[in-house]
C-alpha cells in the first residue's frame, strides 16, 4: 500500500493531500484519507489509519464503506443547493434552465469520475458547431460544470481528484470579415447605435411610453431590468438624479451587484422625456413605466419582441439587442472625452478596468502633438 500527495488545482490555488494507492484482486484502489500534507498526517497516515485499513480488507469491511460515487445529474442537483445563497431567484432558474437544456442529456446519467476534460471538450465544440451558440453562452452553461466539480472537491472526503474542466480546449468563433463588419470587429460585443440611428428609433417610436423608455435607456445607459424596476420615488427632478438600486429579471425583483447600486445625473435632454412619463404614470405614485393594467412593464424579453424589434425594423435600423442602448450611452460619452472615471462610475462597473477593456478603443486619439515634449527639449 503506497502513500502518497495528491495536488489538485482549485480556484483558491492549490490543495495537497494525502491519498493512498493500492491493489486488491486485480482492481486498483485510489482513496483520499481526508487530511493534508504535512509532517504530523503523514506519520498519523503511517502508523495508525494504514494499518487500519489493511486490517479492513482483510476482514472485506474496506469494500463495504467504499465511497459511493454520484452522477453528474444527482451531484448537480447538490450544486445548486449550495449555490443558491450566492444568486438570485432569476438567475438560479436560468442556470436550470441552461443545465436541462444543453447538460442533462449529454453527461446527466454518467458518474462524476467518468467525466474527462477530452469529453467537455468535444461537447463544448458540437455546442458551437451544430448548435450555433456563441462562445461566450457556452463558457456561461461550461461554468455550471466547473462548479459543480469544484464543489465535488470541497467535500471531506473528495468524491473525485480534479476538476475536468480545468484544461478544457479554447473556444474560438470563426468570423468572416467584409468590408460592411470590419469597423464592428474592434470589439464583436459592442456595436452602438450612431446619433442619427437614436433620433430614428425616438422618432418611429410606436407610443409616447416606449419613446420614453427608449430615451431613459439611451440617455442614463442603465439595463433594462433596472429602467423596469425604477419607481417614481428614485427619481428626483430638484436634484436631477435617479437612483438605482433594483432589477427585474424574469418576474423577480433583486438588487443589482454592489457597485452598480449607484446614482446616476439626469441630463437636459433626457428631462422633456421624464416629464412626459410623469403625465402618464406619475399620479399612480409606483413604477415609472406601467403596462395597460397598471403593473410594472413586463421583462426585458417579452418588451423586446413586442416593441423594440418592430421600432428597430420601422426605422430600417440593422437589429441589435435592446442591450446595445447601453453601449451606446458609455462609448459616446468616452469618445467625446469625458471623463472615463466618472462614466465608469455612472454605468454602475466594477471598476474602471472593465469599462477600459470594453471601450478603450472609444477612446478619442488626438495624436497631434504626441512626443511634443520630447522634441522641444532633445532637439538636435
Amino acid at each position: 500500500m503506497k502513500l502518497y500527495v495528491k495536488k489538485v488545482k482549485t480556484s483558491k490555488g492549490t490543495n495537497e493531500n494525502l491519498w493512498i494507492d493500492f491493489t486488491h484482486e486485480g482492481k486498483r484502489y485510489r482513496k483520499s484519507l481526508g487530511l493534508k500534507n504535512t509532517p504530523t498526517n503523514r506519520k498519523i497516515a503511517n502508523t495508525r489509519i494504514i494499518p487500519e485499513i489493511q486490517l479492513k480488507i482483510v476482514t472485506g469491511e474496506f469494500f463495504k464503506n467504499e465511497t459511493k460515487i454520484p452522477t453528474v445529474d444527482e451531484y448537480m442537483k447538490v450544486s445548486f443547493d449550495l449555490q443558491s445563497g450566492n444568486r438570485g431567484k432569476a438567475c438560479q432558474k436560468d442556470y436550470i434552465l441552461k443545465y436541462n437544456k444543453h447538460i442533462k442529456s449529454v453527461f446527466g446519467n454518467k458518474k462524476l469520475n467518468a467525466i474527462t476534460t477530452n469529453s467537455i471538450t468535444s461537447w463544448q465544440n458540437k455546442l458551437l458547431k451544430e448548435k450555433g451558440l456563441k462562445p461566450k453562452t457556452i463558457k456561461q452553461i461550461r461554468g455550471l460544470l466547473y462548479t459543480m466539480f469544484e464543489d465535488a472537491l470541497k467535500e471531506s472526503s473528495p468524491i473525485i481528484q480534479k476538476n475536468p474542466v480545468i484544461g478544457v480546449g479554447k473556444l474560438k468563433e470563426e468570423v468572416i470579415i467584409t468590408e460592411d463588419n470590419i469597423n464592428s470587429l474592434v470589439d464583436n460585443s459592442v456595436n452602438p447605435f450612431t446619433i442619427e440611428e437614436v433620433k430614428l428609433i425616438l422618432n418611429n417610436a410606436p407610443n409616447e411610453q416606449m419613446k420614453n423608455l427608449f430615451a431613459l435607456l439611451f440617455f442614463t445607459g442603465c439595463r433594462g431590468g433596472e429602467a423596469i424596476a425604477l419607481t417614481w420615488e428614485k427619481i428626483d427632478f430638484k436634484n436631477k438624479t435617479i437612483k438605482i438600486d433594483r432589477k427585474l429579471r424574469q418576474g423577480e425583483f433583486g438588487f443589482p451587484k454592489y457597485k452598480s447600486i449607484r446614482t446616476i445625473p439626469i441630463l437636459d435632454v433626457l428631462l422633456p422625456y421624464l416629464q412626459s412619463q410623469f403625465n402618464l404614470t406619475g399620479d399612480k405614485k409606483s413604477f415609472v413605466f406601467l403596462n395597460p393594467y397598471g403593473r410594472h412593464l413586463w421583462d426585458t424579453s417579452k418588451f423586446r419582441d413586442t416593441h423594440w424589434k418592430k421600432t428597430l425594423k420601422k426605422a430600417n435600423i440593422v437589429y441589435r439587442s435592446p442591450h446595445t442602448t447601453r453601449h451606446t450611452f458609455i462609448s459616446t460619452l468616452i469618445s467625446n472625452g469625458e471623463d472615463i472615471n466618472y462614466v465608469s462610475k455612472v454605468a454602475g462597473h466594477d471598476s474602471v478596468k472593465t469599462t477600459l477593456e470594453v471601450y478603450s478603443h472609444f477612446i478619442p486619439n488626438n495624436n497631434e502633438n504626441f512626443g511634443l515634449i520630447f522634441n522641444k527639449n532633445f532637439a538636435t
